[in-house]
């Protein structure tokens, strides 16, 4: 005596009520999770600007070379800020982008983190100081740092009264921003104090 199999597969009209099930799942999740990624960028943005200081400031203890760390600020959405790091002639806080007067040797630039490759609606908004794009910081071998000023003469970075800032400090500040231009969420910032050794936190 024969028995009948019990089992089945699911009909047609099953499985578009399941694929019409997981389409309204998407449309609900999808944009709550998108919402969480762009919280991330400007966190994830910040991450990356720590790496690259400490990149500078582990390659100057390594090789006994003074290394040199300059932001250059966002202008916009088609370029949203980047830092260079520029590799000394020697321990000393000088010569990175112009010649030695004696010897004539000068730095080389030796990473470049551009903030618009992987992070593009990121912006790094400001520093502290103010003026950091164009007084660099540098890197000393024994761990401490100096803002640069016209390549030669190195300089502790001044305390700024209302900046919440102590005397040595320097900040790099990040924004996310929508496609509309305008600013999402907290700041980002990097701190590096006198000693080089770098934090992020949120503002």
């Amino acid at each position: 005596m024969s028995r009948t199999d019990s089992r089945r597969g699911f009909t047609f009209i099953e499985m578009m009520m399941v694929v019409a099930v997981m389409t309204s799942l998407a449309a609900v999740t999808l944009p709550a999770v998108m919402q969480g990624y762009s919280r991330q960028a400007a966190r994830n943005a910040a991450v990356d600007v720590q790496g690259i200081i400490d990149f500078a400031r582990t390659q100057a203890s390594m090789s006994n070379i003074a290394h040199l760390v300059v932001p250059i600020l966002a202008t916009g959405p088609a370029f949203t800020g980047q830092i260079e790091v520029w590799q000394g002639i020697s321990s000393a806080c000088q010569s990175f982008r112009t010649p030695d007067g004696v010897t004539g040797q000068q730095g080389v630039r030796i990473r470049v983190l551009d903030l618009h490759d992987q992070f593009p609606e990121v912006r790094m908004v400001s520093t502290h100081p103010a003026n950091l794009p164009t007084v660099p910081l540098c890197f000393k071998p024994d761990g401490r740092v100096f803002q640069l000023i016209g390549d030669v003469t190195p300089q502790i970075i001044p305390a700024v009264m209302g900046s919440g800032m102590a005397g040595g400090t320097a900040a790099f500040r990040l924004r996310k921003f929508d496609e509309g231009g305008n600013a999402e969420g907290p700041i980002h910032s990097v701190i590096v104090p006198f000693n080089g050794i770098s934090r992020k936190v949120v503002e």
